[in-house]
């Protein structure tokens, strides 16, 4: 009885210490920030930030730059645009997180992108 108590006891140490890290681990990941005061500062955020999102958020992100990017781009006569370099909008992504960049490309255009994935039907 004794060791049963004892092994209950060291799994229940072991599923704290794994609470524990995956909280560390969001805590770390969902803080990072945009730094666009030099064009250096924003390359070595912004990869940091997309190494920290799930493969869907990386879509996510490219999507909300691009709608970002359209928007700051020049108008031809038709109404398109011609996105600008991402670099061009360092300063708008500047202090911004994730969701803040997420939210601020579906307002570009009113557009909210939904990302799924499409598999082929089973015979």
């Amino acid at each position: 009885m004794k060791k049963l108590k004892d092994l209950g006891k060291e799994i229940t140490r072991c599923l704290a210490c794994l609470l524990t890290v995956a909280w560390v681990v969001g805590c770390t990941t969902a803080h990072v920030r945009i730094d666009g005061s030099s064009p250096e500062a924003f390359e070595r955020t912004h990869a940091k930030m997309v190494s920290s999102l799930s493969p869907v958020d990386r879509i996510k992100l490219e999507a909300a730059e691009l709608m970002i990017r359209g928007a700051a781009g020049p108008k031809s006569s038709d109404g398109s645009s011609t996105p600008v370099p991402l670099s061009a909008i360092r300063g708008e992504l500047d202090g911004k997180s994730f969701e803040q960049i997420w939210a601020l490309g579906g307002k570009k255009k009113g557009i909210i992108v939904k990302v799924g994935f499409i598999t082929e039907p089973q015979k």
